[in-house]
């Protein structure tokens, strides 16, 4: 039974929604999805988001995809959601998680999929933050410097968070439209955001394009080293990992060195990831002209943007384990361990029932 002008209520918000280029409010779009969680039944015994999962299936496992790409990435990730889940059932694959960029778009569809094809989906994305230039950052532009994160939701808390915080990036709580469009176009998220929305989510420093990463590259240790500590301090040493990405390019084994003894130094965990954009190795080409489209150019013209090789395909577990064995003894069992710890459903924890 509705409330008194409660029909009202929406209908004068259904004419907002129908006016062109009309954007709900951060404080209306937070009211209006406490309300529904409010009003959506729920179990009476529901499922507890830190209880251990029995016969998860992990033991035995030697490594977990933690970082990949799919066509919901725009113009970066070249498969499908199913076309990653089929490949990776068909290499031994248990587990997998979606991490594109700045949304969650294709978290459901992949969820799903996974479900269906016996598969374990892990709900993240990677996202890209922004903070003030420092002397020596080359890249920065207006006087900012971006860079990428990869986060993962452990619990139903952290995927509350994963959703603001792709919000805040793609600019829902800017007031100006100016702003937001830009935002929506651009989407990134001021660093200082995450420590606010850390609460179940496990952080890994992110792909060569991290702001540590680039940070041990330029040989500015001291820098990288206080940069992870700003995320421990935000995150806790449990939830923070540094990660190590090696798919055969020109640099990639003195960083996963440095970086592996700047995590000993701060006391915190490594991981390797696969950094996946396409699920076989010969959908690289189509990356190649995704690239390309996304910067308006030729593929000759773009080479400099492009992926310098062919190698960021969904690889086996015992690959990926043997590959990152060089690096860390535990850079692979590192995977499995947060695969365990995210136990978020995205089908079955929200509570209410999808179509």
């Amino acid at each position: 039974m509705r409330r008194r002008g409660e029909r009202g209520d929406v209908v004068a918000r259904t004419r907002r929604d129908q006016q062109p280029g009309y954007m709900e409010r951060w404080d209306e779009f937070e009211a209006r999805q406490a309300r529904a969680e409010k009003d959506t039944p729920r179990s009476r015994a529901p499922r507890d988001p830190v209880a251990p999962l029995a016969g998860d299936g992990l033991d035995g496992v030697p490594y977990v995809e933690l970082h990949t790409h799919s066509h919901y990435s725009l113009l970066e990730g070249a498969s499908s959601p199913r076309e990653l889940v089929e490949t990776a059932v068909e290499q031994g694959h248990v587990a997998l998680a979606l991490t594109d960029h700045d949304g969650l778009f294709g978290a459901m569809e992949f969820a799903r999929a996974a479900r269906e094809a016996g598969l374990r989906p892990i709900t993240g994305l990677e996202l890209t933050v922004s903070e003030p230039a420092a002397e020596g950052d080359e890249d920065a532009a207006g006087g900012e410097v971006r860079s990428h994160l990869t986060l993962l939701a452990e619990t139903r808390q952290g995927y509350a968070n994963l959703c603001r915080l792709s919000s805040h990036a793609f600019g829902l709580r800017e007031t100006e439209r100016r702003a937001q469009e830009a935002r929506r176009l651009d989407p990134v998220l001021p660093l200082a955001g995450l420590e606010q929305h850390a609460d179940g989510l496990i952080v890994l420093t992110g792909c060569r394009e991290g702001r540590i990463p680039r940070l041990v590259d330029a040989g500015r240790r001291s820098e990288a080293a206080a940069a992870l500590d700003r995320l421990v301090g935000w995150f806790g040493a449990d939830r923070v990992f540094v990660e190590l990405q090696d798919n055969d390019v020109h640099g990639d084994r003195p960083r996963n060195e440095a970086l592996v003894a700047l995590a000993e130094r701060a006391g915190v965990g490594v991981v390797g990831t696969g950094n996946v954009h396409y699920h076989v190795r010969e959908r690289h080409r189509l990356q190649d002209v995704l690239v390309a489209i996304r910067h308006n150019a030729s593929l000759d013209e773009c080479h400099a943007e492009r992926r310098p090789n062919a190698e960021f395909w969904l690889r086996s577990p015992r690959e990926q384990a043997e590959r990152f064995a060089r690096y860390h003894p535990q850079a692979a069992a590192n995977s499995v361990r947060i695969a365990r710890r995210c136990r978020f459903d995205l089908t079955a924890d929200l509570g209410y029932r999808l179509p």
